[in-house]
């Protein structure tokens, strides 16, 4: 079924809260996604919507809500950096998921390839230039063609029900 037949589908759809829930039942990675425009307006958001597209051309897609007070920052950057947490790493959740403009305030960053601002400690980071968009109801969907990427040993933050965990691995 395509986009358009989706709209006159018949079918109820679940409120929020269900669907919160039932999502919630699924133990998913903790990122954080940074991005920065060319005059060095920044943004970064806490998120566990990442999911992989394509191996060939290297693809990862997120969502990020239309009420995003970045969304200006999200929707005209050239892409972005995925930074897949570790498991000791749970402060900058707390720093990301915040709203307001210091969340850089007194953190160390670098530059990626991309331009966006890459956090040091993440079990993984992945670079991506902009690859599509598309309309994901009150979220718009961002794929990425992934342009760079690192990785380390280190366990990841992980998030079920609701709630973060450390994750299994080598710490």
């Amino acid at each position: 079924m395509d986009a358009r037949a989706a709209d006159h589908d018949p079918l109820p759809s679940v409120d929020a809260d269900t669907l919160k829930a039932a999502v919630g039942a699924w133990a998913t990675g903790v990122a954080i996604v940074t991005a920065a425009l060319p005059d060095g307006r920044s943004a970064g958001l806490v998120m566990v919507s990442l999911a992989p597209v394509s191996q060939d051309p290297p693809l990862v897609l997120w969502s990020v809500d239309r009420r995003s007070g970045s969304l200006d920052v999200w929707l005209g950057a050239p892409g972005y950096a995925l930074h897949l947490l570790a498991a000791d790493q749970e402060e900058l959740v707390w720093r990301f998921a915040r709203r307001g403009g210091e969340k850089f305030d007194g953190l160390a960053t670098r530059v990626g390839v991309i331009g966006a601002p890459l956090l040091d400690g993440a079990a993984a980071t992945i670079e991506c230039a902009l690859h599509a968009r598309f309309d994901g109801g009150d979220h718009v969907i961002l794929v990425g063609r992934v342009v760079a990427a690192e990785t380390t040993d280190r366990a990841p933050l992980v998030m079920h029900a609701g709630r973060l965990h450390r994750g299994l691995g080598p710490a």
